[in-house]
Order: C-alpha cells, then sequence, then structure tokens
C-alpha cells in the first residue's frame, strides 16, 4: 500500500539458484531458496500474490508428495508460504486450471476460479462467494465469467455467453440494481443464426463416462443429419459451454458437431486426465467413435455422412481416424494435424530444454 515491494523472485543464472525474499526490518531475506537442476526436473515456484492473512505469500508449486507422481504427471498446486519460512498444505486442486481470485481492497487471497465445461468459483471468503454467486444467477442457462470487479466487489464486469448468445459483456452494480450492456463478442451474428449447444454424456467401450458438447443446426430436426466430429486439441485441453465459432459456422450449413472431451482432456478431473496416458492412438481415438456411435443409435446422425475435424493433437486424430476406424468416417480433415508424434516428441523435449529458467519449460513427462 505505501509503494514500496514486499516481496521478490530471484533466479541468478551463474550458480542456478531459485529464490523467494520478503523484506524485513529493511533488508532482504529469504523465505525460499532452491537448486533448478535440468536433470531432476526442479520446478522454480511461481509467486502469485498475498495468501489469505494478508501477509503470507502465494505461491504456484510442483506438489512433489508421494502420491503427486504415481502415474508419471507432474502435478501442480497453489500453497501459502510463510514469513517464517513454512509451506501451508495444497490450496486447490490443480493449479494449471485454477486461476487466484485477490480482495480488491485487501489483495489477500480469496478463492479460485476454475475451468472446466464451465468456470466454477470457490471462495475462503463468504460474503466475495455470496457476491460471486449474484453474479451467476444474473445469466441462468449461460456460462457466465466475471471479468472484473471494482474496489466494492459488487460492481463487477461479466462476460456472458449461451443459448442464443454469441458472448457479451456487461457490467453490473449489485448494490443498485444498476445493468449497463458493453458490447457483444459477434456483434454482427443475428441471434436466429446461432445452432443450440447442449452438454451430453456417452458410455466408452471400457465404461468410462465422457462428456461432450453437441451443436444442433438453427433450422430444421436434428435427425438422421450429416456430422463433424471436431476433437480438441492438447491433448490436454477441453471443450466447454459457449460460442465456438467452427462449430458454429459448420452447424448453420445443416451439420450436427459433436466435441467430445475424450479420455486425457483436462477441466474434468485428473481420473479423466490420467486414463488418456499412453492413449493417442488407443483408448483416446476409440472415446471419439464411442460419441459417433452413441449419436447413430440415437438417430441424430446419419452413420453414412460422418467427418472427422481438428487441429493439433485433433488433426492427428482425424488422420489416425481416417487410417484405423474401418469406415466410421466418410473423410478427415487435419489442420496443422500432428503427423510425426516421434518428431513432435523431440520437437517438444528440446524446447523444454531451451530456458534456463524452470518456469518458462515444459514438463518433458508431460
Amino acid at each position: 500500500a505505501g509503494g514500496q515491494p514486499v516481496a521478490r523472485a530471484l533466479y541468478t543464472y551463474l550458480n542456478g539458484e531459485y529464490a523467494i525474499e520478503a523484506r524485513k526490518d529493511g533488508r532482504w531475506v529469504a523465505l525460499l531458496k532452491r537448486k533448478i537442476d535440468d536433470k531432476a526436473h526442479t520446478y522454480a515456484p511461481f509467486l502469485a500474490g498475498f495468501g489469505r492473512d494478508g501477509q503470507s505469500l502465494l505461491i504456484l508449486d510442483a506438489d512433489n508428495s508421494a502420491s503427486a507422481d504415481a502415474h508419471g504427471l507432474r502435478r501442480f498446486r497453489y500453497y501459502e508460504l510463510g514469513l517464517d519460512g513454512k509451506l501451508s498444505e495444497p490450496l486447490d486442486e490443480d493449479a494449471t486450471r485454477d486461476t487466484p481470485i485477490f480482495d480488491p481492497e485487501s489483495r489477500a487471497l480469496a478463492g479460485f476460479a476454475h475451468d472446466g465445461e464451465v468456470t466454477t468459483y470457490s471462495f475462503f471468503d463468504p460474503d466475495l462467494a455470496a457476491i460471486y454467486q449474484h453474479a451467476l444467477d444474473a445469466a441462468p442457462g449461460q456460462a457466465v465469467r466475471v471479468v472484473a470487479t471494482g474496489r466494492d466487489p459488487r460492481q463487477m464486469i461479466m462476460f456472458e455467453q449461451g443459448g442464443e448468445d454469441a458472448g457479451s459483456w456487461r457490467y453490473f452494480d449489485f448494490a443498485s440494481g444498476k445493468r449497463v450492456d458493453i458490447g457483444n463478442q459477434y456483434p454482427d451474428i443475428p441471434a436466429e443464426w446461432v445452432a443450440s449447444q447442449r452438454a451430453i454424456s456417452f458410455t466408452a467401450s471400457d465404461g468410462l463416462e465422457i462428456d461432450a458438447q453437441l451443436t444442433l443446426p438453427p433450422q430444421g430436426e436434428a435427425k438422421h443429419r450429416a456430422l463433424v466430429v471436431l476433437p480438441h486439441d492438447g491433448p490436454l485441453g477441453h471443450d466447454g459451454r459457449g460460442f465456438d465459432w467452427l462449430a458454429q459456422a459448420l452447424a448453420s450449413r445443416g451439420y450436427v458437431v459433436l466435441q467430445p472431451n475424450y479420455r486425457g482432456s483436462d477441466g474434468y478431473g485428473e481420473a479423466l486426465t490420467e486414463a488418456g496416458l499412453g492413449q493417442w492412438s488407443g483408448r483416446m481415438l476409440s472415446d471419439i467413435g464411442d460419441g459417433v456411435r452413441f449419436l447413430t443409435q440415437a438417430g441424430i446422425v446419419d452413420a453414412n455422412r460422418v467427418c472427422i475435424l481438428g487441429r493439433g493433437y485433433g488433426g492427428y486424430a482425424a488422420l489416425k481416424g481416417a487410417q484405423d476406424s474401418q469406415g466410421l468416417y466418410r473423410c478427415a480433415i487435419a489442420i496443422d494435424g500432428i503427423s510425426d508424434p516421434g518428431d513432435y516428441l523431440q520437437g517438444a523435449t528440446h524446447a523444454a530444454l531451451a530456458d534456463d529458467t524452470a518456469p518458462l519449460k515444459a514438463d518433458p513427462e508431460q
């Protein structure tokens, strides 16, 4: 508040040492020190802000507990680093999908936003929890994200999408009841052109529950339609509720569009992500095919008119689908698709080791 820094993160290139320091009695004191070692994949924690008490520091760090690496995946959590150098227990489940929310006045940690099918929120502060719940209730049935709050958190800017709304920014003052429509993400698209999207789930051939987004054409009955399967890139990623321009463009031409969150996707829990380990050309592809069969059996799509289209890993899935799916797909389209996984892995590993500062590295295990 006085304009003076109270904490800092340092990386010393000469000896590869990383430190987080706090200012005490006019001098900098190290609260955490760590030697960064490429071979050991040592991670340099990220200084994110203040902890819940407004005195401790919030850091993002690798979880090195015994259960964290049982499946070969490095996990990341948020922790509080006390001024005595002690680390708290993890405050969240997955720092790669969670974003800290700070009190707009005190700047202390108040809660987290969680990325998933829709953005969800959890709070340590019950008052902020109630205010954010008002925001979600202001647009029922839509995906709502709080973009910013004022010093009075009852004043906020929200982004809403879903239904016939291609994406709108609005200002709300929940104290006075004032609302201002700021603007639309796609102002030239009439509401009647927006195709309806709904969340569905189906059971994979091995019994795993798979969530997906289904976009239906805005005109006519959704019965025995041509289908475009749109697997997302990543594979660490997911398709959530909201306006997807490519799915909408295809639906406007009369296609049903399926966006499956196959195993290996994030945003639906660690178990689903871990189920994708080693399954690039195995169960991940069969999950996508199981979604096609589910819609066919429901009478929504014509089994003889199915196309698979994807980018990145989705492009790889399209190429492998054309090669291995035994006639499930009539056509396949790969946009920047991964056609040589060995070369892709080699390039990713090389890039992971190209920078001396650990937070800028990808995790080779990923």
